[in-house]
């Protein structure tokens, strides 16, 4: 079970950076579904004991090292810029194809998971974009995830250019931006 870590203390920084490099490596040549902890550890040269020291598994590894991606889009997101999620999103996408393509092939409910809370803005966040406690509608994650899960799954098996990929992406970021400014004043 994941400890309380001083953030600041250098060996777990560098078991924590070590195991999120393992990760990315091996996503980089095969399947999430395929990964193990056994494998994470081997390619990080870190023990399981200290793996399981900080993560609960393999799937708190990859949203933990998610979360910074996500807090920057978050922050795009809420941001007054309408195109930076968008250019930030595909700037992504088209950087890392086969991570994405490992993480979101053979997807499993854990990832499915992972991937609407990726979506999903935390309280402070949607606190600072106007909305109060609970009030940021959860359909709209689903939404967003589902349009941005198909648009890169599309974009990578090759199906679609990267205009098309960057118009769909803005599209849906658009209709996301509207729908939250709008706070819901009828049936989602």
């Amino acid at each position: 079970m994941p400890g309380n870590f001083k953030k600041n203390d250098l060996r777990v920084l560098k078991t924590r950076r070590a195991l999120f490099e393992a990760l990315l490596e091996l996503l980089r040549r095969q399947p999430f579904g395929k990964i193990t902890v056994y494998d994470v550890c081997t390619q990080a040269l870190v023990s399981r004991t200290a793996f399981y020291a900080h993560f609960y598994d393999k799937y708190d590894l990859l949203e933990q090292s998610l979360e910074p991606l996500r807090k920057n889009m978050a922050n795009l997101f809420f941001s007054d810029d309408p195109r930076a999620l968008e250019d930030y999103v595909c700037g992504v996408i088209l950087k890392n194809r086969a991570l994405i393509a490992h993480v979101l092939e053979e997807a499993d409910r854990e990832v499915l998971a992972l991937t609407l809370r990726f979506f999903s803005p935390t309280a402070e966040e949607a606190e600072r974009a106007g909305y109060r406690q609970g009030e940021y509608p959860a359909e709209l994650a689903c939404f967003l995830a589902g349009g941005l899960w198909n648009s890169v799954l599309t974009q990578l098996r090759g199906c679609r250019s990267e205009e098309s990929l960057r118009a769909n992406i803005g599209q849906i970021c658009r209709l996301v931006r509207l729908l939250t400014e709008w706070k819901g004043g009828g049936p989602c």
